[in-house]
C-alpha cells in the first residue's frame, strides 16, 4: 500500500480497513427530532478547541436515537458550577455538621468521620445556556456528524444537544 495524500498524521499500529462506497444525500430537508434528545458533542473535526459557525462536530447520538440526516439540535453550553457566596456567607446557619478546612478548595470534613468531600453548601452549578443550532448532514447507528448552522457563542466538546 502507498499513501500519497493524508489529511491526518498516520501512525504505526493505525489499521487499514476496506470501505464501501457510500452515497450521501445531496439534499437536506431540515427538521425538529421526532423524539427528545440529550446528547453531547464528542468531538470536533478541524482540532481547535472552540467551535463556531459551519464547523463540523461529532455527536454520541445517531439513527437509533431517531436522529436523522437534516435533524436540527440546539447546543447548550454546559452550566459551570462555581463558588456560592450566598451559601457561604449564611454558613453559620448549618448546624456543627461540617468543619472547614479550605475554603478555597471548599472542602469540608464531618465531624467524627475524618473524611473530607466538596461542600454542597457552597457550589451552585449554572443552568446550561443556549449556543447555537446544528443540523445532522450523517448519520449512523450510534453516532452522527453535524455542521453548525448558527453561532450565539462559542462551543466547546462535551456541550449538550437538546431539542431546538
Amino acid at each position: 500500500m502507498l499513501l500519497d495524500a493524508t489529511k491526518t498524521e498516520v501512525l504505526v499500529g493505525d489499521r487499514v480497513i476496506p470501505t464501501e462506497p457510500e452515497v450521501m444525500a445531496t439534499d437536506f430537508y431540515p427538521h425538529e427530532p421526532e423524539q427528545e434528545v440529550k446528547g453531547n458533542i464528542i468531538a470536533m473535526l478541524n482540532g481547535f478547541t472552540q467551535i463556531g459557525q459551519y464547523d463540523l462536530v461529532v455527536l454520541d447520538r445517531g439513527l437509533n436515537d431517531g436522529i436523522d440526516t437534516g435533524t436540527v439540535l440546539q447546543v447548550n453550553n454546559r452550566g459551570e458550577t462555581i463558588p456560592d457566596h450566598v451559601a457561604r456567607n449564611a454558613r453559620n446557619l448549618i448546624p456543627d455538621v461540617a468543619e472547614y478546612i479550605d475554603d478555597r478548595l471548599l472542602i469540608h470534613e464531618v465531624e467524627g468521620d475524618g473524611w473530607e468531600k466538596k461542600s454542597r453548601w457552597e457550589t451552585v452549578t449554572l443552568p446550561d445556556e443556549a449556543a447555537g443550532l446544528l443540523m445532522v448532514f450523517r448519520s449512523y447507528d450510534r453516532v452522527s456528524f453535524g455542521i453548525i448552522m448558527h453561532a450565539k457563542r462559542a462551543m466547546h466538546v462535551h456541550d449538550r444537544i437538546v431539542n431546538p
